[in-house]
Formats: C-alpha cells, structure tokens, sequence
C-alpha cells in the first residue's frame, strides 16, 4: 500500500518543483532588465501601457502614429484617437472572456498545452486613469510599428485575414496572428517581445505583467507628436 502512494507524492513533489522553479526563474528575469542599442537622441513622444485587471498589458498608440501599412486591413474607428493591440489564447479571449470565466480545464490547457492565439485590436475615444505613459522615440516607433505588422497572419494577397463572427464591443476586433501561447510564451512575454525588438528597456524575461511594468520609464510633459509613417 505504502509502495503505491508514493507515486502521487513523486508526482506532487515533481509538479510544485516546477512551480517554484518556474516562479523562482519569473521573479529573477523579470528583474534583470535589457539594455537596448542607444540609437535615439531624446524622446520624442509616447505610447501607454494597460495592465487589465493586472495580468494582462496593452500596447496602446496614438492614432496618428499609426503607419499605413499597420492601418491597413484593419477594422478602425477613425473618429477615436488611440488604438491598443494584444496578443492571447484564443479560447480564453472566444470563450472565457474574463478571468472570473476562466474554467480550471482551459486554464491548464491554455498554460501546458501551446495552443493557438488571437490578436485584439481596439480603439479608444481618449486616454484613461489606469493607462501608463512610455517614452519613444521615433526609431523606436518604427521597430515596434514593424514587429506589430508582422504578427498579423495575413491571405494569399498579403491582407490581415480578421478573426470574424465574434467581438466584445464596438471598435473592438480579432485577427489572425502568428505564434502560440503557453506557459513560457504568455500575452506579456508577447508585450515583453515587442518592446525588445523596439529597443524599449524592459525584462530579460517575464510571463507577468508586473515583470514589464516595473522597467517603464515615464515620458518627460514637453514631448511632441511624432509624424506619421
């Protein structure tokens, strides 16, 4: 009998080792910060950041500071001034929809297994309480504009292919995208990815979206718009 509970205790040990390995890793990477190429002279505008509920960021950009070839395609309310982009796991945006929603399967599901993923794409009227600036610069505008575009998946033609049938609100659309979620590529490892490839100081590492908000930095008052690519 004693032979054969020590198998689920081995299975208990094994999976909260992985857990706290896997924590114990978030918590030092997301720590370590990248120091990206200096490239810009000063900052010359800003993006937001929105960590909805706490776990799960926004890119929000100006309208105006959208490019033509990342306008293109989409579904956008020209008449609001701010657009957000997120990346996530499809069933969790088509069908839990909020974290209270969230069934124990899908959880385990979404974090174990790669699964496919969906990129949300909406727009705002103005800016809100919840929302945090970050400094840019226009070098680094145009690398994460670049990393956005190429996360789209797009038809035989070159166009975004949307995610149809299906949206929360308004002004608030999915598309196809490339990747897959999992446990270590999360929607803020997505954030964290882009703001990597734009030279935007950030975590080494992180699956939290505390791991990216502790590195940005705040945008001086007197920055200007930038022109629109």
């Amino acid at each position: 009998m004693i032979k054969y509970l020590r198998i689920p205790v081995y299975l208990l040990a094994v999976l909260l080792g992985g857990i706290l390995l896997y924590l114990s890793g978030s918590y030092i990477l997301s720590r370590w910060h990248t120091h990206p190429k200096q490239e810009c002279m000063r900052e010359e505008a800003h993006i937001f950041t929105r960590a909805n509920g706490g776990v799960h960021i926004e890119i929000i950009i100006p309208f105006e500071y959208l490019g033509d070839s990342l306008r293109s395609g989409l579904k956008l309310d020209t008449t609001r001034r701010f657009t957000a982009f997120s990346w996530g796991e499809k069933a969790f945006y088509t069908q839990a929809k909020t974290w209270d929603n969230l069934s124990v399967k899908g959880a385990l599901s979404a974090l174990f297994l790669p699964t496919k993923a969906l990129m949300r794409v909406r727009s705002f009227k103005q800016e809100e309480e919840d929302w945090v600036r970050v400094g840019i610069c226009s070098v680094q505008l145009e690398r994460l504009s670049s990393f956005l575009l190429h996360q789209f998946k797009t038809d035989t033609q070159g166009k975004k292919q949307r995610y149809r049938g299906f949206h929360y609100a308004p002004g608030d659309y999915f598309y196809y995208t490339r990747g897959r979620y999992s446990l270590f590529y999360t929607c803020n490892t997505w954030v964290n990815e882009a703001f990597k490839k734009a030279g935007i100081p950030t975590a080494l590492w992180t699956p939290f979206a505390s791991g990216i908000q502790r590195h940005l930095k705040r945008p001086p008052t007197n920055t200007r718009p930038l022109p629109r690519t």
